[in-house]
């Protein structure tokens, strides 16, 4: 049987709980458990480092070697050949690829993660984790990965833009792990009210439709400047709202086949 779920707000990448562990290279049981190796590496190889997630407001996800919550940045080797990081660099700035710098060898194994975080601290701590030069802004911000010659391997900020404001402990990135469950064309209902219409709506077996929840997608908004130079009628305007609206209530529904894998 499968399991009925909701959405009745903002959807966010899901958090995943990290083992307080002392290796770097080693993350959470939800995971392939990596650990650092040795072995030969080909020139290519380091094509195959990213960084796969990040949080930039860190305050019980995942604990350095002190014990503290900094920030941090995932790296994750996606190749088949292990790669030593020496000489690589991570950048908050697009402009400088010469940023902080591993200077030391960092074997990362292949499809193995590497937690590195961003203190400003410029150390590696008692549990063996690197440390930036440079923090992470939860605002918004930006995070590049370098080569030994400057060289773009992966970035969150396109073109050197920021990436988005961020949620405390919750990770933002590439998401191997996660499942799509909603998006612009989800099909949704919606409501424009008058008054208050309390929680109802929220509960599950709510029949929408019934209730004279008006049936469209999940991608909702308005345009609220005719003047501007670029409109977006029929862009975003799905379903259209009525001229004035301030509030409207979006019900969106989807199923998870397995509720256990969900925590």
């Amino acid at each position: 049987m499968s399991h009925h779920f909701t959405q009745t707000q903002g959807v966010s990448k899901k958090q995943n709980k990290r083992d307080r562990r002392s290796n770097p290279a080693k993350r959470s049981s939800s995971r392939k458990q990596s650990s650092l190796s040795y072995g030969v590496m080909e020139p290519r190889a380091m094509l195959a480092v990213v960084i796969n997630e990040f949080v930039a407001s860190n305050v019980t996800s995942f604990e350095d070697g002190y014990g503290s919550t900094p920030d941090w940045i995932e790296l994750r080797n996606t190749g088949t050949s292990a790669v030593d990081l020496n000489g690589y660099h991570l950048s908050d700035n697009p402009a400088n690829p010469f940023g902080w710098r591993f200077d030391q060898p960092a074997i990362l194994g292949p499809q193995d993660y590497m937690v590195v975080f961003a203190s400003g601290n410029n150390e590696v701590d008692p549990g063996g984790f690197f440390h930036t030069d440079f923090k992470l802004s939860a605002g918004g911000d930006y995070i590049g990965l370098f080569d030994q010659t400057g060289n773009l391997l992966s970035e969150f900020g396109s073109n050197g833009a920021d990436y988005p404001a961020q949620v405390t402990d919750v990770p933002y990135g590439n998401g191997s792990n996660s499942l799509t469950l909603l998006n612009a064309s989800s099909p949704s209902h919606y409501f424009v009210p008058s008054s208050d219409i309390g929680t109802t709506w929220t509960q599950l077996g709510f029949d929408a439709a019934a209730a004279g929840f008006t049936a469209g997608s999940s991608a909702i908004g308005y345009e609220n400047n005719s003047n501007s130079a670029t409109s977006y009628d029929n862009e975003i305007l799905n379903p259209e709202l009525p001229s004035g609206t301030t509030t409207a209530y979006l019900r969106t529904e989807f199923e998870i086949a397995d509720a256990s894998a969900i925590s």
